[in-house]
This record gives C-alpha cells, sequence and structure tokens, in this order.
C-alpha cells in the first residue's frame, strides 16, 4: 500500500480502497494524479447509531440485510452493531423480521421503522458518510495530526501551542458543518409540513 501515513491517515493515496476498522471509513475523496485518494472519517457512536436508524427508516423494508452489511460499512464489529440493533428494538424504534430460505437457513432481517421514535433532525445518513464532500461534518482526522511532543526538557514547544489551535479551529468547523446540515434539514422538514409522534409541527 502506497500511503501517506502508517497509522490510521487522514488520507491515503492507493490504488485499492483501504478497508474499514475500528470505526474508521475510508471515503473516496480525488485522485493525486491518477492514484485515488481515500479520507478517513470516524462516525461517534451516536452518529452511528443514527446512521442505522436512518438507514433502517429509509431502506429497511427493501429486503433481507445481514448484520455484516453494518459492519463492513462502519468499519465496526457485527457485536457493536447487534448492540445498536438490540438498542433501537428495545426502545420500539424498530421490529426485526428473520427471513429464511428453503432450507431453514437465516438469510439476514427485514427491519420495520416503527415510527414511535422522531428521527433525529439533521442526523448523519449512510449516504451523508460515503458522499466525497462531507456535508455533514464527521471527524476526518486523526490524533496524530495534533499530538504534542515535548522538548527535551519536558516542555511543549510553541509548535505545539499551534497544533492545539488548529485542533480546536477543525472541531468548530465540523460543529459549524453539523449546525448547518440541522438547519437545512429542519427548514426541509417544515415546508413539507412534517409532524411529530405528538402531531405538533416539526
Amino acid at each position: 500500500m502506497n500511503g501517506m501515513r502508517q497509522e490510521n491517515p487522514s488520507v491515503i493515496r492507493d490504488y485499492d480502497k483501504p478497508k474499514n476498522h475500528h470505526g474508521f471509513v475510508y471515503v473516496r475523496a480525488g485522485r493525486d494524479g491518477r492514484v485515488p485518494l481515500w479520507e478517513m472519517r470516524k462516525p461517534t457512536p451516536d452518529e452511528r447509531l443514527a446512521i442505522i436508524a436512518n438507514w433502517i427508516r429509509m431502506h429497511g423494508k427493501e429486503g433481507p440485510i445481514k448484520v455484516s452489511f453494518f459492519s463492513e460499512k462502519l468499519g465496526v464489529s457485527d457485536r457493536t452493531v447487534q448492540s445498536i440493533l438490540r438498542l433501537l428494538e428495545e426502545k420500539k424504534a424498530i421490529t426485526i423480521e428473520p427471513v429464511f430460505n428453503e432450507n431453514e437457513k437465516q438469510q439476514g432481517n427485514i427491519y420495520h421503522w416503527t415510527g414511535n421514535v422522531d428521527p433525529v433532525i439533521g442526523g448523519p445518513t449512510m449516504e451523508m458518510l460515503y458522499k466525497r464532500y462531507d456535508s455533514y461534518g464527521f471527524r476526518s482526522f486523526t490524533w496524530d495530526d495534533y499530538k504534542m511532543k515535548t522538548d527535551p526538557s519536558g516542555n511543549l514547544t510553541c509548535e505545539d501551542y499551534y497544533q492545539y489551535g488548529e485542533l480546536m479551529d477543525e472541531k468548530r468547523r465540523l460543529k459549524r458543518k453539523k449546525a448547518k446540515a440541522y438547519k437545512s434539514h429542519l427548514k426541509k422538514l417544515k415546508s413539507m409540513k412534517i409532524h411529530d409522534k405528538a402531531d405538533n409541527p416539526i
């Protein structure tokens, strides 16, 4: 692999898509000459839950899906996805219908969105996560990008303080993106005269 960093790089230059892992998701983000560039994105646990919930709300009835579909897309373990699905089921947000073939072997599940829980306004979706342009504001840096190192005397250097300032600026930038996505989605829902489960206008 011809990467730009060795461990969890923010951007990888490679002809082959890097494998999603440990919650890191790699998305095609452009080219460097003829070589594709892959940007790292790291949804938070709450964002992963919202992504799965929104996927079920929009696509759950399209056909049986295996847990591995979500785990591979989100770069997490099957157990992590099962915990999210169990939480959604406990909240009565979804119901789960197992699907078997003629040999009684399970082919996956069909997930039904019940409508008992309001979707998160502006919440992230799988489509947002994999868009070339990150319109939502997923974390797209590694902590190594802003790691502080001390000088031989054990003191922080001026460069470290600049890096800390850059990290705070990046966090504020992502926060503004999420706020913008929320307002845009809210405006769209209002224009459609959508009501919440208590029949109050959104």
